[in-house]
Order: structure tokens, then C-alpha cells, then sequence
């Protein structure tokens, strides 16, 4: 990952520097600052070198013309194929960086080249000519992109805390995002916990000029899925090419490329993917969790992890995990820019020190699998849920309402069906909503200390589906994924 920043407006000449140095764990391999000739616009950049690790590379980077300046954190797949293209058009290329490709097809094309790029990033990219400040970020949200419109004016960062040192910056606690963090653990949609600063939607972008003015668009949607039915032949050769590419074309590196490795079907099938089309030697990362007292998922998937990565012929390090783990949960909140509740992060943040010592920069990992492949409770109950509509309302509602909060003193697999009954009330969209929450949206809003309407709470959620032409429930719920839980998990 890079890391990048800057801001339109009237702001101090010492803040490029400080939101730099709040990023600068995001990059170490190279920096550079940016500035118009009056310093209202300032761009940031902190790189983690991946692709032409010469200085070609360096950012903020301009194009061959001089008039576009480009601040970008990604990766893009189909450089190669637009860079021939580009070269066909009479680009002369200076470097072999995606950064460089991505900057002359902009370039040419502006923001009718949004849709060409294959990958994921966020960017900034300002216009000397027009003097116009766009913000983009990739279709799924994969890179994190933050905004914060200020009495100075517009700052952006790839992280919150880069935005903290921008004067003005109003620090007061977004109540929806607060009772959304309780009821998903995470905040879909637009908002953080700051009410001051908001992440710019995924597959749009943002274009501001001097005097504030603002134009958006969007460039990405989740394409309507195909109802026609697929044979089992069709739908696992589909899935198998699908896999191979995407593996494949994260492959393109300049450095090693390892992954990680827990020994699940996920991992396990990215690292038989990434063997076919790679012949460098492979490293994997794996915990191995120090504490045989516990029955804990990491020592139940360790045993395979070995066996896979004996099988397909890779290095497999293991970081060592036991209990004082919880001892690092302050630098964990340091790092994330909002509140989550999973402590995968914490184990991800362990294999991936481990990978940096050994000279590993970039790691493949299955993060998603299961939300994509259906493999969660309330991709099951969305497949029942047209038996559910079937129940009356009228015995559906009584039935939820008392189900609702049984789970504290049942067994795992009561509380799972308490939690099942809690969520067939309401109409179908109240039903894919609620299979999301850990703690229904209404008992969140009260729990807040300005309490907020449970539809602000489901509001991004609510939106997202009304957005949607397909009426099938797992298909709905698939959507949700994709527009908010995979951008959590990244």
C-alpha cells in the first residue's frame, strides 16, 4: 500500500508535511509533496514501491504534457494491455510504473478513462490548466479514501488521522455512524465516527475547483446478475478461470509476492492458483497459537496449513501467537481509522510484521471468500426466505420480538436459531437488513448518548437495495457484501 493526502484551500504551509508524517507508515520506500504555485493545493504521497522501483515511479507524478499532476495509491491489473494501447496513441513512456499508465490515459480521456482501469486504488489527480481537484476510488472501495470539507476547505487522506492536524477540523462523534458501529460492528456507507469526515464512496469521484465548487459522478456498479441457470460444468469452470485470472494479474510485481495461509479451502486455493502461474519460489504466512488449553480455530487450521504448504512446495513461516496478544490491541486501535470489532486484524497485523521482516511486501489473501461463495449463516437464511414471507405477519412479528435478546444464556447452536427467529419480522428488505446486525438497530439507537432513528442507522444499507433491480434475497444480501462487508474486510 501507499499512502496519499492533500487538500484545495487556505491551510497552513506546515500541514502537507504533518499529514505526511501521520501516513508515513504507509510508505517507506519514497516520499514527495506537491504545491501549486500559491500553495492552496497541496499533494502528498508516501510510497510502498511494488511496480518499477526506480525513480521513474516517484510520486506526485506529472504527465508528459505537464498540465496533470497524479497522487495515487493501487494497483492496476491491466496495465500492460492500456500501456500498448497508450504507446499505439503516441505516449512515450518515461517508466514502467501503473501509476505513469494510469496518469497519460487520464490524461487523454479524463474522467471517461474511469471505467477502463482494472484494479484497485484511490487517487488524486489535479488539473493545472483548469485548476480542478479530482478524487477517485476503485469500484469495490478496496483502498481506503477519506474527505473532510473544512472552513479552510477540502482535505483528503487515505487515513483519518492524516486529516486530525487540518485546522478547523470539527472532531464531534457522528451519532448514526456511532449506533452503526454497535449494530454491525462496522459503519456502511459514507460515514465515520467523526461527523466532519466521510469516505468517498466506492466507484465514484469527487471534482472540486477553486472556488468549492463540487461535481461528482459515478463510474461503477455491481453488475445485474445473470438469472439464467448454469450446469454444474459451466458454473465450476467459470469459477475456476475467474480465480485464475484475478490470481494471475496480482501477480504482476516487481517484488516477491507471498500469501497468507491458514490452511482453509480460501487461501488454500490462491496459493495452488498462484503456484501454476509463478515460478519465483513462494513464502506463506501462518499463526500458530501457543496455548493448547484453548480450542481455538488457529490450532485446528495449523495442521493443514503445514500440509498445504508441504504439498505446493512453499516456505511456510509461522508467527507465534499466545495470549499476551491483547497486550497489543492499543497500537491495533492506533492503526485502524474506525472502531471493529474483529480481532482478525490483530493476527493480520501479526503475519504481516512478519512477512515485512523478511523482505515480503505484498501478500495474497482469501479475506472475502466466504461473503462471495454465499458461506455465511445469512446467506443460508436468505435462501429460505421465501418460505419465511409465506408465515403470516402476524406470527412472524410476536415470534421475532421474542426471539429478539434470547442469545445471551443459550448454547452456541440455540442462540444461532434465537438469532435466526429474531430476524424474520418486517418485509424482506427489513429481513436482509437485520441478518446483518449484531445488536438490533433499535436497541443500538437507544444505547447512544443523543439517541438516533434506527432508519438513520439502516439508512446506507436501505439505499443500497432500493438501488437494486433484482428482487432475490440472496442476491440482495450478496449485494450488501459487496457494497459494505468486503470493504470492511479490506
Amino acid at each position: 500500500m501507499c499512502g496519499i493526502a492533500g487538500f484545495l484551500g487556505d491551510f497552513p504551509a506546515g500541514l502537507p508535511a504533518a499529514m505526511g508524517l501521520a501516513i508515513d507508515h504507509r510508505g517507506p520506500d519514497d516520499s514527495g509533496v506537491f504545491t501549486d504555485a500559491d500553495g492552496r493545493l497541496a499533494l502528498v504521497h508516501r510510497r510502498l514501491a511494488i511496480v518499477d522501483l526506480s525513480s521513474t515511479g516517484h510520486q506526485p507524478m506529472a504527465d508528459s504534457t505537464g498540465r496533470f499532476v497524479i497522487c495515487y495509491n493501487g494497483e492496476l491489473y491491466n496495465a500492460p494491455v492500456l500501456r500498448s494501447e497508450l504507446t499505439r496513441r503516441g505516449v512515450v513512456f518515461r517508466g514502467t510504473s501503473d501509476t505513469e499508465v494510469l496518469l497519460e490515459l487520464l490524461a487523454r480521456d479524463t474522467v471517461d478513462a474511469l471505467k477502463r482501469p482494472n484494479g484497485i486504488f484511490a487517487f488524486a489527480l489535479w488539473d493545472r490548466r483548469d485548476q480542478t481537484l479530482t478524487l477517485v476510488r476503485d469500484g469495490v472501495g478496496v483502498k481506503p479514501l477519506y474527505i473532510s470539507r473544512t472552513p479552510g476547505g477540502l482535505a483528503f487522506a487515505s487515513e483519518i488521522k492524516a486529516l486530525l492536524p487540518v485546522p478547523g477540523l470539527d472532531r464531534t462523534i457522528d451519532q448514526g455512524a456511532a449506533g452503526a458501529y454497535l449494530t454491525y460492528l462496522y459503519s456502511p456507507g459514507e460515514r465515520t465516527m467523526f461527523a466532519a469526515v466521510r469516505k468517498l464512496a466506492p466507484g465514484t469521484w469527487l471534482t472540486i475547483d477553486r472556488s468549492g465548487k463540487e461535481n461528482h459522478g459515478c463510474f461503477y456498479r455491481l453488475p445485474a446478475s445473470d438469472p439464467r441457470p448454469l450446469s454444474d460444468i459451466k458454473v465450476i469452470a467459470g469459477t475456476r478461470r475467474y480465480l485464475e485470472a484475478a490470481v494471475e494479474r496480482q501477480l504482476l510485481a516487481d517484488v516477491d509476492v507471498g500469501a497468507f495461509l491458514s490452511g482453509g479451502v480460501d487461501s488454500g486455493g490462491i496459493v495452488a492458483i498462484a503456484r501454476k502461474f509463478s515460478t519465483r519460489p513462494m513464502s506463506c504466512f501462518t499463526a500458530r497459537y501457543e496455548g493448547s488449553e484453548h480450542d481455538d480455530e488457529i490450532i485446528a487450521d495449523l495442521p493443514y496449513a503445514r500440509m498445504l504448504a508441504k504439498h505446493f512446495g512453499v516456505q511456510l513461516h509461522e508467527v507465534s501467537i499466545d495470549d499476551r496478544i491483547v497486550d497489543d490491541f492499543p497500537q491495533l486501535i492506533a492503526d485502524l481509522d474506525e472502531p471493529q470489532a474483529d480481532p482478525a486484524a490483530l493476527l493480520s497485523s501479526h503475519i504481516s510484521a512478519l512477512a515485512a521482516s523478511v523482505g515480503i511486501k505484498v501478500l495474497l489473501s482469501g479475506a472475502g471468500g466466504d461473503d462471495i461463495f454465499t458461506g455465511y449463516r445469512r446467506h443460508l437464511a436468505a435462501r429460505i426466505d421465501p418460505l419465511v414471507g409465506l408465515v403470516p405477519q402476524v406470527i412472524r412479528d410476536p415470534l421475532a420480538r421474542a426471539a429478539a435478546g434470547r442469545g445471551g444464556s443459550l448454547s452456541t447452536q440455540a442462540r444461532r436459531i434465537a438469532k435466526l427467529l429474531s430476524t424474520i419480522g418486517g418485509g424482506g428488505d427489513a429481513r436482509t437488513i437485520a441478518r446483518f446486525e449484531w445488536l438490533p438497530a433499535p436497541s443500538a439507537a437507544r444505547l447512544l448518548a443523543r439517541p438516533v432513528a434506527a432508519e438513520l442507522i439502516r439508512g446506507p444499507m436501505q439505499a443500497a437495495l432500493d438501488a437494486l433491480e433484482t428482487h432475490d434475497a440472496v442476491e440482495r444480501t450478496l449485494a450488501l457484501d459487496q457494497r459494505f462487508g468486503l470493504i470492511h474486510c479490506s
